[in-house]
Formats: structure tokens, C-alpha cells, sequence
């Protein structure tokens, strides 16, 4: 539950992001702060000590990392505010589905396969569905 109340809420923060219109480079700052938190907390989730380890603080910047990166990106790209949050929310469930799986000792191959392919799909979908005019 805690997973999809993560996505939800990544949803809805990426969707009003992208629908103000804003420059570039606070697409990127709000992006950064947001995804960093729920990647924090989705990560944290999965050991729940009393402090923040220094493995769940490697994992959640990383994943961070490359969502601001893509949310970068997306700010130069012709896409509407809902499919630039829906690339968003994918590469927030792929990365936190990675780093949950490997926090507890579970990332296995066909893991990774499935994440992937998720991730390959959402790409490929958004290309396409974007207006080039």
C-alpha cells in the first residue's frame, strides 16, 4: 500500500510541476526536492530503523538522481503536464522498486528484466504519443 501511495502521490506532485509552465531549471529544482523525499521514504520503509542508513541515503539519491535527469529532460520536450508526470511516476516505480528489492536482499535478474521493460515501454509510449508539430 505504501508503494502505490508513493506513485499516487509522486503523481500529483509531478502533474502540478509540469502544469505551471515553469523555467526549466525550476522544473528541475522542485523535481529534485520531491522525488528525493519520496524516494527517501519509500526506501526508509524498507528497513525502518530509527535513523536513515547510509545504504538507504546511496539508494534514494541515486534514484533521485536520475528522475531529475529525465524531469530535465522532459522540460525541453513537447509533452503535455500528465504524460510528463506519468514518465515521471514510471521512473519513480522502476527506481524504487529496484533500490526497495535490493535494500532487503531480493533484486534478482528477471527483477531487473521486468523493471526494465517497464521502463522501455513507458519511453516508448510517451515518444510516441507526443505531438513533434
Amino acid at each position: 500500500v505504501g508503494f502505490l501511495l508513493t506513485l499516487l502521490t509522486g503523481l500529483f506532485f509531478f502533474h502540478s510541476i509540469y502544469s505551471f509552465k515553469l523555467p526549466f531549471w525550476w522544473i528541475t529544482l522542485t523535481t529534485a526536492l520531491v522525488s528525493w523525499l519520496l524516494y527517501l521514504q519509500g526506501n526508509w520503509s524498507m528497513q525502518l530503523k530509527e535513523g536513515v542508513s547510509r545504504r538507504v541515503v546511496l539508494y534514494t539519491s541515486i534514484s533521485a538522481l536520475v528522475s531529475i535527469e529525465l524531469a530535465l529532460a522532459l522540460s525541453f520536450w513537447p509533452i503535455e503536464p500528465l504524460t510528463a508526470a506519468l514518465c515521471l511516476v514510471a521512473s519513480l516505480y522502476v527506481m524504487l522498486g529496484l533500490s526497495q528489492q535490493a535494500l532487503v536482499g531480493r533484486l534478482f535478474k528477471n527483477q531487473v528484466t521486468e523493471y526494465v521493460l517497464v521502463a522501455v515501454v513507458v519511453l516508448l509510449a510517451s515518444i510516441y504519443i507526443t505531438s513533434w508539430r
